[in-house]
C-alpha cells in the first residue's frame, strides 16, 4: 500500500484506526496512541523476555555440581544418563546449581535402556557445558500412544512441582496495557508472587467475535467445544484488599461478563540451559507425520512452567523437535542453532507468556520454524534465520500477540501447522516487521485466510516492512501495511518499544546486536 493510502481495518475489540498523516508510520502512530493512553496500533512488546528485557541473561555464581564426580564419564562409549540424573537431584538438593558438563562425549539415550527423560524440578538450576561438551541420544523415545504422533516425550524436561492454586473471580473490566485487576479475593497473593488470568467462554456469539471479520467453521472443534481460551502469566507488584497491581501490563482486554478469573501460579525461576550441543541420531530424510518417530523420536528440550529463565548458546543436531516453552513468563531463547538433518520443529512458545527467541539460526531446515502455537501470547521472534525452505511458525491452539522482527528466511503458506480441529492458525495481533524473504515461491495477492484450502487462517495481520521476491497480498485481509517491498522505520520494533519505555537501549541487545 502505499503511504497516502493506508488503512488499519477494525477488529474486535480494537478501534479502527486510520493513519495520522501520509507520512506517519505504524511506529509513529504507536508513539502518539501511547502517549495519549488510547489502545495502540500493534501490541507493546517491551515486557518480553528475562527480566522484561531490561537485563542480561545471567552468569550466575551457583555451586557448581560436576556430571563427572557423580559417575558420567565422557567418551567411554556408556550411558551417562543416570550420573547427570544423580548430579541434577543433588544441585537440586543443595536449592540451586550449576549442572556442570566437561568437554566430551555423554550418551543420555542408549539402545536397551530405560527411556526415562533427565528432569530438572528445582529452582535455580543451571545446565552448562563446557565448550565441546555434547549430549548425545543415539537411540529414540517411543511414543506413550503410537496413535499419537505427537506423544513421544523429551528427553530433558524442565518442570514445576507445585500445581496453580486459589481460583478467585476477577470482577471489573480491564483495558490492554492497564496494571490492575479487581478480584473477589486476594488471600495467599503478596508481592513478587506470579499469577495466572483466565478465560475460557465457548458461547457461540463469543467465539464469532474472536474471528471476526471471519465466519467460524464448524471443523474447528477446539475453538467451538472448548471456546475461546486465554491464560497469561504476571508477576504482582502489589496487593491490596481487592485489587492486585502487576509488575506488568495486562495483555488481552478482561470483559468481567465473560466470566474471568485468576489462579496463584508458582512457575520455577532463574532457570538455564548454557553452551551444550544436544545431538540425536535422526537420519533419514525427514516426512511430515510419516510415523511418531518422524515427528518426535528425537525431541531434546520440554521446558515447563519456567519465569525469567532462559537457554543461550546451544547446539541442536539431528533432531526432530529442539525445544518447546511451554506454559512459561519471561523466558529468552538467544543465540541457538540447529544444524544436519532437518526434523519436525524448531523452538516455539507453547502457550507462554512474553517469551523472546532471540538471534537464532535454522541451518537443518526444520518442518517447522521458529514461532508460536496454542495460547502463547506476546511472543517476539527477533533477529533469527531461517533457511529459504521454511516459514515463521504459527502452530494453531489460538495463539495472539506475536512479533516476528528483522527475520531472514523464506516465506511459505505451507509450513504453518496445527490440526483443522485447532485452528485459526493466529488469532488477533500478528506482527511482520522488516521481514526478508529469501525465497523465489510467488505470491499474488496472498491470503492470510486462506479462501482456497482449510489451513493457513491467520487474523488481518499488520505488515510494516517486507522486502523479497515475487510477493504481494491481499490488502483486504491486512489489519494494516507499510512498505511492502522494502523497509520501515525504526528497524526493530522490540528494540524500539523496549528503548521507549526504558528511556534507552539496554546494554545486553546492543551487544547481542553487534555479535
Amino acid at each position: 500500500m502505499k503511504l497516502s493510502n493506508k488503512i488499519l481495518l477494525s477488529t474486535i475489540g480494537i478501534s479502527t484506526f486510520m493513519c495520522v498523516a501520509a507520512q506517519t508510520t505504524v511506529y509513529e502512530t504507536y508513539k502518539k496512541q501511547k502517549a495519549a493512553g488510547e489502545a495502540t496500533i500493534v501490541p507493546d512488546f517491551s515486557y518480553v523476555g528475562y527480566e522484561y528485557g531490561e537485563k542480561a541473561i545471567p552468569n550466575v555464581n551457583y555451586k557448581v555440581f560436576k556430571v563427572t564426580d557423580y559417575g558420567a564419564i565422557p567418551n567411554d562409549n556408556l550411558s551417562d544418563k543416570a550420573a547427570i540424573q544423580a548430579c541434577i537431584n543433588a544441585a537440586q538438593a543443595n536449592k540451586s546449581g550449576i549442572v556442570y558438563f566437561p568437554k566430551g562425549l555423554y550418551l543420555v539415550n542408549e539402545p536397551g535402556e530405560s527411556e526415562t527423560a533427565i528432569k530438572i524440578t528445582g529452582n535455580h538450576i543451571v545446565l552448562r557445558g563446557e565448550t565441546g561438551a555434547v549430549l548425545f541420544m543415539r537411540e529414540h523415545m517411543t511414543a506413550t500412544d503410537p496413535a499419537k504422533l505427537w506423544s513421544t516425550p523429551d528427553i530433558i524436561q524442565f518442570s514445576a512441582k507445585k500445581a496453580n492454586t486459589d481460583t478467585v473471580t476477577i470482577l471489573a473490566d480491564a483495558r490492554i496495557g492497564s496494571f490492575e485487576i479487581k478480584v473477589s479475593s486476594t488471600k495467599n497473593i503478596t508481592p513478587d508472587s506470579w499469577v495466572q488470568i483466565n478465560l475460557q467462554n465457548n458461547n457461540p456469539a463469543r467465539v464469532a467475535q474472536e474471528v471476526y471479520p471471519y465466519q467460524v467453521s464448524a471443523t474447528w472443534t477446539d475453538i467451538n467445544e472448548r471456546g475461546v481460551e486465554v491464560k497469561t502469566y504476571h508477576k504482582v507488584k502489589s496487593v491490596s484488599k481487592t485489587t492486585i497491581t502487576l509488575a506488568d501490563p495486562i495483555m488481552y482486554t478482561i470483559t468481567a461478563k465473560d466470566n474471568w478469573n485468576l489462579t496463584r501460579w508458582e512457575p520455577n525461576t532463574q532457570c538455564g540451559v548454557e553452551n551444550l550441543h544436544f545431538k540425536g541420531n535422526f537420519k533419514e530424510p525427514f516426512v511430515h507425520h510419516l510415523s511418531a518417530i518422524h515427528d518426535g523420536g528425537w525431541s531434546i528440550l520440554s521446558v515447563q512452567g519456567q519465569a525469567n529463565s532462559w537457554m543461550k548458546n546451544c547446539i541442536f543436531e539431528d533432531v526432530n523437535n529442539a525445544a518447546g516453552i511451554s506454559g512459561c513468563a519471561n523466558y529468552t531463547v538467544v543465540a541457538c542453532k540447529i544444524i544436519g538433518n532437518g526434523g519436525h520443529a524448531a523452538i516455539s512458545s507453547y502457550g507462554s507468556s512474553r517469551v523472546l527467541i532471540a538471534k537464532c539460526t535454522d541451518e537443518a531446515s526444520q518442518w517447522h520454524a521458529f514461532g508460536c502455537a496454542k495460547l502463547s501470547i506476546n511472543t517476539v521472534v527477533w533477529r533469527c534465520k531461517n533457511p529459504p525452505t521454511n516459514c515463521f511458525e504459527s502452530h494453531a491452539s489460538q495463539p495472539r500477540n506475536t512479533l516476528v522482527d528483522c527475520m531472514v528466511g523464506g516465506f511459505l503458506n505451507t509450513r504453518d501447522g496445527g490440526a483443522i480441529k485447532c485452528l485459526p492458525n493466529h488469532l488477533q495481533n500478528l506482527v511482520l516487521w522488516n521481514y526478508t524473504k529469501t525465497n523465489d515461491t510467488e505470491y499474488k495477492n496472498m491470503e492470510f485466510w486462506d479462501s482456497t484450502k482449510p489451513y493457513f487462517k491467520m487474523l488481518m495481520p499488520v505488515i510494516a516492512g517486507f522486502s523479497g521476491p515475487n510477493m504481494s497480498f491481499d490488502p483486504k485481509q491486512l489489519k494494516y501495511a507499510e512498505a511492502i517491498g522494502g523497509k520501515t522505520r525504526p528497524e526493530s520494533l522490540y528494540e524500539a518499544q523496549l528503548q521507549l519505555r526504558l528511556g534507552k537501549l539496554p546494554q545486553w541487545i546492543k551487544d547481542l546486536k553487534a555479535e
